[in-house]
């Protein structure tokens, strides 16, 4: 009897541990999908896209990459992969087609950083463990990188010669100063 009753307590301990086991994994699983889950935004991202010219503003890559941009500043580790590789695309294809103007060392020298920190994040996404703070930090990188891109691009624009004559045409406009200034010693 004896026996019986201790086999009997030492089945149903075995049949409750192995329910409570497999309520921790499922609380562990949910643990780690909320962890990787982005909450907020990683950085502000420059609203210049007013400054920018209408030759770039037209062009579906540079629209493509802006959107993806956003996209990357609120997405979750879990979905980010495709849309750092749309990323990749996006700068491959915008170098191609970049005006000759904006083929310049500044502006190629953003684009390059993006790409490297974006090849980066795909890799490291790729990887069996997955180091988020790394990946947050790299991620805010391209962010940076691209805050960086819409500054040259606009430091750029109004280096143009256009803008230069138009400078120097408006300074002869401007006539000297008709009172004479007397030294004050």
């Amino acid at each position: 009897m004896k026996t019986i009753s201790i086999t009997l307590i030492l089945i149903s301990t075995l049949i409750l541990g192995c329910n409570k086991s497999q309520k921790l994994q499922n609380t562990t699983k949910s643990i780690v999908l909320d962890s990787l889950q982005r909450k907020t935004n990683r950085i502000t991202i420059q609203n210049s896209t007013h400054k920018i010219p209408k030759i770039l503003k037209d062009d579906a890559n540079f629209e493509a990459l802006s959107k993806n941009i956003d996209t990357l500043n609120t997405i979750s580790f879990a979905l980010m992969e495709a849309n750092v590789i749309s990323i990749n695309e996006n700068i491959e294809e915008l170098i191609e087609t970049l005006p000759k103007e904006y083929k310049n060392k500044s502006i190629l020298s953003r684009l390059n950083e993006m790409y490297t920190y974006s090849k980066d994040v795909a890799y490291r996404i790729t990887k069996q463990r997955k180091d988020t703070a790394v990946l947050n930090k790299k991620a805010s990188k391209i962010i940076i990188g691209y805050n960086h891109l819409l500054t040259q691009i606009d430091e750029t624009t109004f280096k143009l010669p256009e803008d230069f004559k138009k400078e120097l045409e408006r300074e002869k406009e401007i006539k000297k100063d008709t009172i004479a200034v007397e030294p004050l010693f």
